[in-house]
């Protein structure tokens, strides 16, 4: 529903604040919560117009052997990084194949980092599961730390997210691509 996307913006970008739907959830009556609201249903406005733009670049760009993928960097994308996880479902429903979507989430210390979604609408089947490959994505997917490498991956069967720096695109890309040729159905478009 409209209040779940709005509940949930928080997650989607750092411009929203948790307290703000906390403040929504725990208000007594329609007064408490009508400053809160205010401000996510203004964000959720330009969320939404970031989300149509990323949409746009993503069905233009989009290419792949068995797993359809894109690079997209937009104005405000990396306010909205959380949004990555809709553009490749988006792309998975259209393309009847698993998608992986990178959006810039900007410069960390001097380095480019790319957060990534990948999903697939392939319902219950097990054979189709990312499970199996999830620990060539967290390998490829690391991040360096001054602590050393820390795997950035993690999810379920059909939806897998993290991040990377942007020489590890193309590595995070040959894990799916790797994993997608052991299963059924994905094949090179004729």
């Amino acid at each position: 529903t409209e209040l779940d996307a709005l509940l949930n913006l928080p997650k989607r970008t750092p411009r929203a604040q948790a307290l703000w739907s906390a403040q929504i959830l725990a208000a007594a009556f329609e007064g408490e919560a009508r400053a809160p609201a205010q401000a996510l249903l203004a964000l959720n406005a330009r969320s939404e117009t970031v989300l149509a733009n990323m949409l746009a670049c993503a069905r233009a760009n989009a290419s792949g052997e068995r797993i359809i993928s894109v690079c997209v960097h937009t104005d405000e994308c990396e306010d909205f990084t959380g949004h990555a996880g809709n553009v490749a479902y988006e792309l998975s429903l259209a393309h009847q194949r698993p998608a992986i979507v990178f959006i810039y989430a900007g410069d960390v210390f001097g380095i480019e980092c790319w957060r990534w979604a990948a999903r697939h609408s392939a319902g219950p089947n097990i054979e189709q599961s990312f499970t199996d490959a999830l620990d060539a994505i967290r390998a490829a997917s690391t991040l360096m730390s001054a602590t050393g490498p820390v795997p950035s991956a993690g999810g379920h069967p059909q939806a897998v997210s993290g991040k990377c720096t942007a020489e590890r695109v193309p590595m995070v890309i040959a894990a799916f691509e790797n994993w997608a040729r052991t299963r059924p159905g994905w094949k090179k478009d004729a």
